[in-house]
């Protein structure tokens, strides 16, 4: 091996090497920023408009059918999924993943922009923007007191909401459940009759006399003066005064007509904190940013608004996901750092050396340091699936150094010089190390190029663990040769030592050595019946293969975060006053439970109605409470039921409403009849499947309305239009901002509306005055009511219409309890496919369903690919045909440990567990490649093959025992799901450890006797089976 005996001549040269590597290493972790899960770019667009006072379908069919066909032709679109309800439309792009998502949002604001001539003129703008999960907040601020919501809205944003956005790292505060400042202009109906006025008047008085116009530049004596002439408002009293008519030379005053009033505009959410109102901020980061820094930059800068904000407004943090990120991280450091001790345990109980223990050790920092040089490189965060690909391979980068420095101890013992061991027994073993090595980085090359959503997640996994164990092989082939040819040495016998942990590693050598004997008795036998040893093998991964259907299985084991969520729904139209005093009652029965620390309460928002809000439950952290968040959820289910007037979905993670709850299904088509008739069969099938519960549907409910029937022909009679109409009761219902008010830097809205108690379905809308441009009959200056050219009827619409790909779409979601949600799934999907349905309409799972179905496909994929890759690179080494089949028989014996292991834990089958699957393939193939390229060199050397595997076994079963122990040691700390994101981080490591040892155990004996088997058969096809079994006979004489 040219790099090891580079390395063993130029020790320097080596040691500086290495060195270098440290170096860049610590200097790239410095850098690397720290995460939950990776940065990933996914290229979705969200389209957001604001219809003022617009039903449901109003916003359905003048807005979001209209965003529909405008996108629909755009390059790389794979579906469109749009919400309508009271007042807003949401479409959301779903695009190729291989698009980029900056550009397809561009795609989206051109078309946009050509078509927005056909939206309604009276929409907001509408809002485009890249979904991106790095910026979701990372933290909830909740600012509380005893004061008006005006006084708390303007502390959190004149003092909080600014400070915080001016720190480094903050890419966004956000306000939720504020009371902005408004000017109110609540005019009385009857009053501007009798001055023979209407709303309309007042509006234009406003508009057209708060105004700053620019007058232009004159020029006087050299200097250039901007004339403009001031008209702004800068005082209320200027609003009230402010002449709105002269009937007959008469003033009449704003104040005469109209109450003027510096309020709060009407909220449509509201926060809540143990049971108090607040106002909640919520902090994004900066994109790229480091969670953990930016979060502690925050609780810096908040200990100093403290002191600075009325001692009695409470600031509290209300939610902190940098905590689980903090959290979750340092357990994975500890998994590591336990799984290296024990591996090096491992190797001193083996080679009870001390110097040969260092020598394998020190290969696991400088492989870890080392590949933070790639991770910075490639743009890599800390994060979890990083840190957990390092923590698997803690015992793979052992394991390069534990083969050579143990074929280099086993020279040493035979006699030879420390320097001429080193070099020849690493050449001996240098081909081997490789192709173990490679074996590794081939299954976990097509687990980084995974394709979809999962893909993206997993690709830096694949990555990290790949360049950490090619560091490892550097490391293997320099540093510990070069470190072997210095410091070993025979060593004496140490039989009757008193030092008790010599004596411990003595009888441990001496039970090995029995061990590895009676291990070449059953290879001896293996060899001698090998039709019943492969019947034994057949029946045990018959047996691990039936163990399969015992396991459920889901997309993702969940984690115990310290928190739950509650999504609540009242009636439509339920008033938000209404709404909060049912989240109080909630709120009082999670409190009562002693492991709740903290409930922080949303209700409504920007794209949220008011009668739907999440909660969120902060419970005392794992190790202080007797039961799982699981088990608190499933009590706390029940206790929310006993709520009237609420549907209530508790869960362990957010998100069930949009299809994100564990179990939802899609069911779409042209006719809404026969969609809901589809999703309520559905609905039914949930309800009667064991596990399934808070069970819910999209069906729209009907939300209260008052319908205005306007008779066109009368209208246009009277020279008015639709237009005309919906405008004047929009500002007799809702009110209509006619102007802006200007205090020192901020300007507030000028609302004008009809006085609250004038705003009735009776005679007040009925009689409700509309200018007309003609003369109505029995009534004087030119003004309708509205009574004579429409009726008014109650009617109850729908609270939301939903789409999917411009179909109909209604969906059914349930959480599960008891169960693994992929087995409810499974029995669901076996329940509909009864359901005779007409062509095109569909069920089709969403969510994590779909999720899942699409990442075991990919998994299976990559598993099928690093099979093959593995078969590529083993005839590569051996350069023959048959031969990697013989070592690869390990691959199907792994599976009957990795099936046991998650038995035996409970564990699940997930992506995570398919994952340590596919690690498994490259683990067990190193044992085997140990083994049988050590045969072929006895046989190169004149041996027969039976003396060969005899010989070939018990050599290799020390460093195939210490490989082995290591690896399982190596990450016994996760296996054992201790500690903040165990849940998601153990099922790898049960595969891993049970995969491993029957893989082992069934490796050392059935791989020898299918190499001998395929040897027959390579023979046989080679004319010199006859010849071989006369040389065999002859050596069984002798």
């Amino acid at each position: 091996m040219i790099l090891a005996d580079v390395s063993i001549r130029r020790p320097v040269f080596a040691t500086m090497m290495i060195v270098a590597l440290v170096v860049l290493g610590l200097t790239s972790f410095l850098r690397l920023n720290i995460d939950l899960f990776p940065q990933v770019d996914f290229p979705f667009v969200v389209v957001g408009t604001v219809y003022p006072g617009a039903s449901a379908e109003a916003v359905e069919n003048d807005v979001t059918k209209k965003i529909e066909d405008a996108v629909n032709s755009i390059q790389g679109l794979e579906d469109i999924q749009s919400s309508s309800r009271e007042g807003y439309s949401q479409v959301v792009l779903r695009f190729e993943l291989e698009m980029d998502g900056k550009e397809k949002a561009q795609d989206v604001r051109e078309k946009m922009s050509t078509h927005r001539s056909d939206l309604p003129q009276d929409i907001e703008e509408p809002v485009i923007q890249r979904f991106d999960p790095a910026e979701s907040p990372i933290m909830s601020l909740a600012i509380a007191g005893d004061r008006s919501p005006r006084e708390l809205t303007q502390i959190a944003k004149d003092k909080v909401k600014k400070r915080l956005e001016s720190k480094r790292g903050v890419g966004a505060v956000d306000l939720v459940g504020g009371f902005e400042r408004e000017i109110q202009v609540d005019v009385d109906i009857e009053k501007l009759a009798a001055y023979e006025l209407s709303p309309f008047d007042i509006q234009n008085s406003i508009a057209a006399q708060n105004l700053e116009v620019p007058g232009g530049k004159i020029n006087e004596g050299g200097t250039e003066f901007l004339v403009k002439t001031m008209g702004r408002f800068d005082d209320l009293n200027q609003l009230r005064n402010l002449v709105v008519a002269t009937p007959e030379g008469q003033f009449v005053r704003l104040a005469d007509v109209a109450t003027v009033t510096d309020g709060v505009e009407e909220s449509k959410s509201l926060s809540r904190l143990t049971g108090r109102r607040a106002v909640s901020l919520n902090i994004k980061k900066q994109s790229g940013g480091n969670t953990v820094d930016v979060a502690n930059l925050v609780y810096a800068e908040l200990e100093q608004l403290r002191k600075e904000i009325p001692e009695d407004v409470s600031l509290i943090v209300a939610q902190d996901n940098s905590v689980f990120t903090r959290d979750a991280v340092h357990d994975v450091e500890v998994a590591m750092l336990y799984g290296s001790i024990l591996a090096v345990l491992v190797i001193f109980l083996f080679l009870a050396d001390l110097r040969s223990t260092i020598i394998s050790a020190i290969a696991i920092p400088t492989s870890i340091i080392a590949t933070f040089t790639f991770m910075n490189a490639l743009g890599f965060t800390l994060n979890f699936m990083t840190l957990l690909g390092l923590s698997l391979a803690v015992g793979l980068l052992i394991d390069d150094a534990i083969v050579v420095i143990e074929n280099i101890y086993r020279h040493i013992e035979m006699g030879k010089p420390a320097k001429l061991a080193a070099a020849a027994a690493t050449s001996e073993i240098g081909l081997a190390v490789t192709a173990t090595t490679f074996s590794i980085v081939v299954v976990f090359l097509p687990v980084a190029y995974m394709k979809g959503i999962v893909g993206r997640f997993f690709y830096s996994f694949g990555m990290t663990v790949a360049f950490s164990v090619l560091v490892s092989l550097f490391v293997a082939f320099t540093l510990t040769p070069m470190l072997s040819s210095r410091w070993l040495k025979r060593e004496q016998s140490r039989k009757g030592t008193r030092n008790p942990i010599y004596m411990a590693t003595n009888a441990w050598n001496g039970l090995f050595g029995a061990i590895n004997r009676r291990y070449s008795g059953i290879l001896k036998w293996a060899l001698g019946h090998r039709v019943i040893t492969l019947l034994v093998a057949t029946v045990a991964f018959i047996g691990g293969m039936m163990l399969y259907p015992l396991i459920g299985f889901e997309f993702m084991p969940q984690s115990d975060q310290s928190q739950a969520f509650v999504a609540i729904e009242t009636a439509p139209g339920t008033r938000l006053e209404v709404s909060e005093e049912i989240v109080g009652k909630l709120e009082q029965i999670i409190r009562s439970h002693a492991e709740v620390t903290d409930v922080f309460s949303v209700i409504g928002g920007e794209s949220s109605p008011i009668n739907k809000g999440t909660m969120t439950i902060k419970l005392i952290p794992k190790d202080e409470r007797d039961m799982t968040v699981a088990e608190f959820v499933q009590e706390l289910r029940t206790e929310l039921k006993q709520v009237p007037g609420v549907r209530t979905s508790i869960a362990v993670e957010a998100g069930h409403e949009g299809g994100e709850a564990p179990v939802a299904y899609s069911v779409t088509g042209d006719q809404e009849e026969r969609v809901t008739r589809y999703t309520e069969a559905l609905e039914a099938i949930v309800r009667n499947t064991p596990g399934a519960v808070d069970i819910n549907n999209t069906l729209s409910r009907g939300t209260p309305e008052l319908r205005i029937n306007v008779d066109r022909n009368k209208i246009a009679d009277l020279g008015l239009n639709m237009l005309q109409i919906g405008s004047a009761v929009r500002l007799l219902v809702e009110g209509d901002v006619v102007s802006r008010y200007k205090d020192i830097d901020d300007e507030y809205d000028i609302r004008l509306r009809v006085k609250e108690t004038q705003r009735n379905i009776g005679s007040s809308l009925r009689n409700f005055l509309i200018p007309s441009s003609k003369e109505v009959e029995g009534i004087d200056d030119f003004q309708v009511p509205l009574s004579r050219v429409a009726s008014i009827e109650k009617w109850g619409g729908p609270a939301e219409k939903t789409r999917f790909n411009r179909k109909r779409e209604y969906r059914v979601l349930a959480n599960v309890e008891g169960r693994f949600s992929g087995n409810v799934r499974q029995d669901v999907e076996a329940g509909y496919a009864d359901i005779d349905m007409l062509p095109g309409y569909d069920i089709a799972p969403v969510g994590e369903g779909n999720y899942q179905k699409e990442a075991f496909n990919y998994i299976f994929e990559s598993l099928i690919l690093a099979i093959i890759f593995i078969y590529l690179l083993l005839a590569s080494q051996f350069n023959h045909f048959l031969d990697p089949l013989s070592i690869m028989v390990s691959l199907p014996l792994s599976l009957v440990g990795a099936f046991l292991g998650l038995l035996a834990f409970g564990s699940s089958i997930s992506i995570i567990s398919l994952i340590g699957v596919i690690m498994l393939m490259g683990l067990v193939t190193k044992n085997a490649i140990l083994l049988i390229d050590f045969t072929k060199q006895a046989r190169a050397r004149g041996l027969s093959r039976t003396e060969a595997l005899l010989q070939s076994g018990p050599i290799r079963f020390r460093p195939i025992m210490m490989t082995t122990a290591s690896m399982v040691f190596g990450v016994l700390p996760l296996a054992l799901g201790l500690g903040p994101g165990a849940e998601l981080r153990a099922p790898i490591a049960r595969v891993v450890i049970g995969g491993l040892i029957s893989s082992t155990a069934l490796t050392l004996v059935v791989v020898p006797v299918v190499y001998t088997i395929f040897d027959d058969i390579a023979q046989w096809f080679g004319g010199s089976r006859r010849k071989d079994q006369e040389l065999e006979k002859a050596a069984d004489a002798v």
